[in-house]
């Protein structure tokens, strides 16, 4: 049987539960865009997941670079979230989030960030004075627009359709290969990867500060 086709009688693939914001006491975040993005199989190349890069954008590159990672080879770049904060380069990930091979969710700190730019200052003062959103500072306002838009398009979650065996780190097979699932991601045979945002934990964390400073 080809690899990737289904035959009659095989059992569907189960649909992935919707995020139940009411369920978890939540306000939704604001999403331009689907909140659960699905990709189909990477039929060329690997899929690559990278969480919480933290604006080392210098040792982000480099490994890219180790593993041999190639857009024009059909490799796709999945990054889970937490691009920005604490590091040194913060500001030029955008860079990296307006390329067409590269796919991200949004993050606690991604959210942290667009609460602030949307004028909650709650929001702007745990970001900036604990979470490390301090470069944000030096920002021009039109630098400020367009991290606010890209971010607002982000979804919550990301489904990628799996293939049939996992991809082994280090090697490069022929067309069929299967996706890399690293990291955070899981690979399922004939399954699908689904990981959540932190946006949900920005709200969450957003509302234990509160709470503190009610008893306080």
């Amino acid at each position: 049987m080809k690899q990737g086709t289904t035959q009659p009688g095989d059992p569907e693939r189960p649909k992935p539960a919707p995020l139940d914001w009411d369920l978890m006491d939540l306000r939704p975040p604001r999403v331009d865009g689907p909140a659960v993005l699905s990709l189909g199989r990477n039929e060329r190349g690997r899929d690559l997941v990278v969480s919480d890069i933290h604006g080392q954008r210098e040792t982000f590159e480099h490994l890219l670079a180790k593993v041999g990672y190639s857009a024009s080879a059909g490799d796709r770049l999945l990054l889970l979230g937490d691009l920005i904060d604490r590091g040194p380069d913060s500001a030029s990930m955008l860079e990296w989030l307006q390329r067409d091979d590269v796919t991200c969710i949004r993050g606690n700190h991604e959210q942290m960030m667009l609460d602030s730019l949307e004028g909650d200052r709650m929001s702007e003062e745990v970001w900036i004075g604990t979470n490390g959103g301090e470069w944000s500072t030096s920002l021009t306002a039109a630098q400020k627009d367009a991290w606010r838009e890209r971010i607002r398009s982000m979804p919550l979650a990301v489904e990628v359709e799996g293939g049939a065996r996992p991809f082994r780190p280090g090697s490069r097979r022929d067309s069929d290969r299967d996706p890399l699932v690293g990291n955070e991601g899981v690979a399922r045979r004939g399954g699908q990867v689904r990981r959540s945002a932190g946006a949900m934990g920005a709200r969450q964390d957003q509302r234990a500060q509160r709470a503190g400073q009610r008893r306080a």
